[in-house]
């Protein structure tokens, strides 16, 4: 998983919803030159039969709790953060580490995003998440890293394309049919808010589809959208 120059690993225990009773799940997180931890998952997690409080890929603080014989170090909320996270990735359980890029400020207080990866051996990582906020990135990307896990630039393009759709207050009723049809197309999403969803499309013809769909949504007063490239070249 990333990390921050200086940072260490510790172990830190996050409560499981849904159990009946106060359980905590032992994992491994980051701790951040600010005192901060960035939560990484077990091994074997698997949010479809174990629900954390705070899922892996969160900044989160903590503070120690019971006995001084059996202190342990427990999650208690999420930090506040201009990092965006991906709290559900598209292909999450393909992923073995968290790499971030630096986000252009523009009219967003984001500074950062994480970008669930897969190590390549001898290439680079291998994004497993549709961005929210980078440009010029794509699910399946090929990344090159610095030492600190920044992307530093696209080694192998997935040639996948990613859109973002945007609902004001008085659009979000629109969610569900417009989600339901962009399945139904075949493209594959990710919610950042409540407000905002990625979407992917798995090659540029089907790009083209989705982008077809997302105009004429736009043009009803539907909602707004806008592509996930900032170049047009190949």
């Amino acid at each position: 998983m990333r990390s921050d120059a200086g940072s260490s690993t510790e172990l830190v225990h996050v409560r499981l919803l849904d159990e009946g009773t106060d359980v905590w799940r032992p994992t491994t997180a980051v701790r951040l030159a600010d005192g901060r931890f960035l939560l990484l998952p077990t091994d074997d997690h698997d949010p479809a039969t174990e629900s954390w409080e705070f899922p892996p890929g969160s900044v989160v603080e903590c503070e120690l709790r019971g006995e001084a014989s059996e202190e342990m170090l427990v999650v208690v909320r999420f930090a506040t953060t201009t990092e965006a996270q991906h709290r559900d990735p598209i292909r999450g359980m393909l992923s073995d580490f968290i790499i971030a890029v630096k986000i252009d400020p523009g009219d967003t207080a984001i500074a950062t995003e994480q970008l669930w990866a897969r190590r390549v051996d001898g290439v680079g990582y291998e994004i497993c998440c549709i961005p929210f906020f980078a440009n010029d990135l794509a699910l399946g990307d090929i990344v090159e890293v610095d030492a600190d896990h920044r992307v530093q630039r696209v080694v192998t393009p997935s040639g996948r394309c990613v859109f973002r759709a945007f609902f004001d207050p008085s659009q979000l009723g629109n969610r569900e049919d417009v989600l339901d049809r962009l399945t139904e197309l075949g493209a594959w999403t990710e919610w950042s808010s409540h407000s905002m969803v990625a979407v992917d499309a798995r090659d540029a013809a089907h790009g083209q589809m989705i982008a077809d769909y997302l105009w004429k949504q736009e043009q009803l007063g539907r909602l707004v959208y806008e592509t996930g490239r900032t170049r047009t070249d190949a």
